[in-house]
């Protein structure tokens, strides 16, 4: 009977561990909440990002996709054009510092140039599930302002978040509809 009991609480204990687990590929088991997770220093290993313009506005030149992959050191993008395109690369570097306050810091070095932003980030989608975090970074040329990220995984040493929204413009003088998305790896440099 004892026996009984026991194997009873170690699964109820296994369940509410795993009831923890909010992302598809966060841990099976953590002792530390996402919030706890979630701050401190995080430096960018990788991404990769798709941005599609389709526009009858001359400013944005020719309708173009563009794609971009970050391996931890060199940023490449290639723009397509209807006719032609365009290969970029340059170094690249971000830090991304997270407090428990609801704060955040980014630092980014792009090829040569360095750029600063902060500001205040948030739990999307409530302070009860945590799968989904707002804030506002700067990557090649787009202001991401009030991206809502999806976390993919955040563990206590790697955080992926992934990234997609579309914005369109339709007046009487021209069309421009833009999509973007994106995936990001993090490793945690300190807490």
């Amino acid at each position: 009977m004892k026996k009984h009991h026991i194997y009873i609480i170690v699964l109820i204990i296994l369940l509410s561990f795993n009831s923890c687990k909010k992302g598809e590929n966060d841990p099976f088991l953590s002792l530390l909440s996402r919030d706890a997770r979630i701050t401190g220093t995080w430096e960018l290993e990788e991404f990769e990002t798709v941005e599609s313009i389709y526009s009858t506005d001359d400013y944005y030149q020719q309708n173009r996709t563009t794609v971009t992959t970050f391996d931890g050191t060199i940023a490449s993008n290639t723009t397509t054009y209807e006719n032609s395109s365009n290969i970029n690369s340059y170094s690249f570097a971000q830090e991304i510092v997270i407090d428990k306050n609801g704060n955040f810091f980014s630092a980014n070095t792009e090829d040569g140039y360095f750029i600063e932003t902060s500001g205040k980030w948030w739990w999307k989608d409530s302070n009860k599930d945590k799968q989904g975090i707002e804030f506002s970074l700067f990557f090649f040329d787009y202001d991401i302002e009030n991206a809502n990220f999806v976390i993919d995984k955040l563990s206590s040493d790697e955080m992926i978040l992934t990234i997609y929204y579309t914005d369109n413009t339709n007046n009487e003088d021209y069309i421009i509809e833009r999509t973007y998305s994106g995936t990001f790896i993090y490793e945690k440099q300190s807490n």
